[in-house]
């Protein structure tokens, strides 16, 4: 009796220790995994196979070593931090990089800051728009490159996100959406084709765009704080619309920008000066085409605006009139379909508001 008892305990702790291994275990040979759940510590030394979708949980730590190739299936994915912040250590190096291949695409939902990425290739993601989507970056990233497939999608930068190398190489639309200041947490950025998204604005923002690539804007855009913009064409959906300085100081430099709306799109709302732009801001040499409202002026300060282009829009330029501007000065100095009378006069209101209309 005594005999069999011992003999039951240990088949029941071969079992325990088999169901216990996936998450905490070592991949050393090529594996094949369907679906999976990573509740603990792994580490993937050899090339996976992923069929369906790969969870690395709350508390747990997925860590994948250099050289080692991740192939996913047509529904193969990973996803990590799905039920709260989970570390992923990517520990790829300039010859032996990370690869993932195929598949729908990486999600870093709730990432610990303590996480790294470094020499990650992501490549012929084609299930969904975005081969790689981070939640909000508070973790270090190093030369990852993504081609031939969907774009990066980064919602939010937190305290301590960094990327180091980013090159982009994609066959979507959307290359890269950002936040407005991207440039403040990507370092050496390449993208080839594509348009960048915009994505999220914000108080006390250092915003620099350039000409390199077209902007996207898709809904209502704020920026506060130092927002200089050269040289670039943003496009904005219907409904879209770009505000400045609603409430917060703003110092603006817009030189040399086009304002379009969007290829097949309907009329954008327009751009907007807030209260919060300062006397110091300039826009010269711009375009503004296919608005409802070219621009919109609420800010008592009266800053430069000369040689803009305003045709095409429904009102070319709107001034509040509890504001100091002058409908002369500015049908002057920039092309004005109609001069003063392409100059609507409104009624006060906050930036956006009901009392941002058009005439009737």
């Amino acid at each position: 009796m005594v005999m069999r008892l011992k003999g039951f305990v240990f088949v029941a702790l071969c079992w325990m220790v088999a169901f216990a291994l996936p998450s905490c275990m070592d991949m050393k040979e090529d594996v094949i995994v369907s679906e999976k759940i990573i509740s603990g510590d792994e580490h993937w030394t050899s090339d996976v196979k992923i069929d369906g979708v790969v969870k690395v949980q709350r508390g747990a730590t997925l860590t994948v070593e250099p050289g080692v190739t991740i192939s996913f299936g047509e529904r193969g994915s990973l996803v990590v931090g799905n039920d709260g912040p989970a570390v992923i250590n990517i520990a790829g190096t300039s010859k032996k990089p990370v690869r993932f291949d195929g598949g729908r695409g990486i999600q870093l939902l709730n990432v610990d800051g303590s996480s790294q990425i470094s020499h990650c290739r992501l490549s012929n993601m084609r299930g969904g728009d975005y081969s790689l989507s981070v939640l909000g970056l508070s973790f270090r990233m190093k030369e990852v490159e993504v081609s031939d497939g969907g774009g990066v999608s980064i919602k939010e930068s937190l305290a301590g996100g960094r990327i180091d190398g980013l090159t982009v190489r994609t066959s979507k639309d959307i290359a890269l959406s950002v936040p407005a200041n991207y440039k403040e947490f990507i370092g050496d950025l390449s993208v080839t084709r594509g348009m960048i998204h915009l994505a999220g604005g914000g108080n006390g923002l250092t915003v620099d765009l350039d000409g390199a690539l077209p902007y996207l804007v898709t809904t209502q855009l704020n920026l506060e704080g130092e927002v200089k913009v050269s040289g670039a064409t943003i496009y904005f959906d219907t409904d879209a619309s770009l505000e400045l300085g609603a409430r917060q100081p703003t110092n603006a430099t817009l030189k040399n920008v086009k304002f379009y709306a969007a290829p097949g799109g309907l009329r954008w709302r327009g751009l907007t000066f807030g209260s919060g732009v300062n006397v110091t801001s300039r826009m010269e040499g711009c375009e503004v085409k296919g608005a409802r409202i070219g621009v919109s002026l609420y800010s008592d300060n009266v800053f430069t605006i000369k040689n803009c282009d305003f045709n095409g829009n429904d009102v070319a330029v709107q001034i509040m009139r509890n504001t100091a501007w002058n409908a002369a000065s500015i049908a002057s100095n920039n092309t004005v379909p109609g001069g003063t009378t392409g100059i609507n006069r409104a009624s006060g209101g906050v930036a956006g508001g009901p009392e941002a209309r058009l005439p009737r």
